[in-house]
Order: structure tokens, then sequence, then C-alpha cells
């Protein structure tokens, strides 16, 4: 026979063991979670790939359309570059920059590249370019930027913090900053020759 104080021993015992069980759960879902995450990004990025193919964060743009925007200060950011250098926006203060945000897998990226890489050339003494790798690996990135002879300074955007503080809506899209540190244009799409001289120009304006 248990008694009353047996019984309510037992019934905390098995508070206890639930408990237990509740937490072992959501450990195991949590380390689940995170090597899911941790293989899609390895293995070709797929969260970029699937999104790409949606509406919202992550699609492929395969036109251009330059977006009305109301000029705001530019979000700060500053990353490594693939040659290993260091690139901070803060540091091209007096002088307009060229943001664009890429990735390896978008093949409207690859139709941009000799645009963006011929808008350098004629234009690296008075703007500044940079261009920013999301959703993507090192590895496809520095093999993309070979293939393509891209010679401007780019950097992977591993935490993805600037594609996020840039507020990015998908690949290719591109940022355009006056010498104050001022958003100005947005080019949503890959960008024409006629398109990026134009804005370029206008960036260049006393």
């Amino acid at each position: 026979m248990y008694d009353e104080r047996t019984l309510l021993l037992s019934d905390g015992e098995k508070t206890v063991r639930l408990a237990l069980v509740g937490v072992a759960l959501v450990a195991v879902l949590a380390f689940l979670g995170l090597t899911g995450y941790a293989l899609a990004r390895q293995n070709g990025m797929a969260s970029g790939r699937v999104a790409a193919t949606g509406s919202g964060a992550g699609q492929v743009f395969g036109s251009g359309q330059l977006v009305d925007a109301k000029p705001r200060p530019a979000p700060p950011f500053a990353l490594t570059l693939f040659s290993g250098a260091r690139w901070q926006l803060s540091d091209h203060r007096g002088k307009p920059v060229l943001v664009n945000f890429w990735a390896s897998w978008c093949p409207p990226c690859q139709d941009e590249v000799p645009v963006l890489q011929q808008g350098w050339t004629t234009y690296r003494d008075r703007v500044d370019f940079i261009g920013v790798d999301v959703w993507d690996t090192d590895k496809e990135a520095q093999s993309f930027l070979r293939a393509h002879s891209a010679g401007y300074p780019s950097a992977p955007d591993p935490a993805g913090n600037v594609a996020v503080n840039y507020g990015l809506t998908g690949v290719p899209e591109t940022f355009f900053l006056d010498r104050d540190g001022q958003i100005v244009h947005h080019f949503i799409g890959p960008l024409d020759a006629a398109s990026l001289q134009s804005l370029l120009q206008s960036l260049l304006q006393p």
C-alpha cells in the first residue's frame, strides 16, 4: 500500500520526466534545424534557389527597372573581399558608390557582369563599385568571377546582414549612393549599358 506522500512523489517524478523529455525533443529539433540550414548553405545555397522560383526575397529578376524611392541614408557595412582585403563603406564617403547584389547561380547576373565591368573600367576613378554576393558559396562565387573576368571589388555577405539592411528582394539588384552616402537610385534586375551610364552620370552631377 502507498501512502499519500508516496503518490505525490510519484506524480512529481512523472512531471520531471515529462519536462526532461520535452527539453530533449526541443534540443533534437533545434539540432536538426541548424544541420539542415548548414547543409543548404553548403550544397549550392538551396534556400536561394528555391526562393528564386517564387516571389519575395530571393527571387531572380530577368528584366530591369528603376524603382522610385525617396533618398535615404545607406546602411553602413564592412566586408572582406574575395581578394582578402577589407572594404568598408564609410571609407568611401565623398565619392559616389555603386552597390550591386548578385549570386553565381543567377543567370541575369551573368548577363550583367560585362555591363558592370565596362562601367567600372570607365568610371572607376569617379565612382566606387562593390559587388555583394548573397545566398551563395565562396567556391562558386569565385569561380563565377573568374569565368566572367569581373575585376571590380566583390565580397561575400555570409551572414546576410547587408542584404537584410538594404531590404534586398532578389538578384541582381543595385543601389546607387551619392557622395554623402545617400541611396538616391534603386535598380531592380540586370542593368543594361544605357541605364548604367545614365545613373552613373546622375551621381556625378554637381
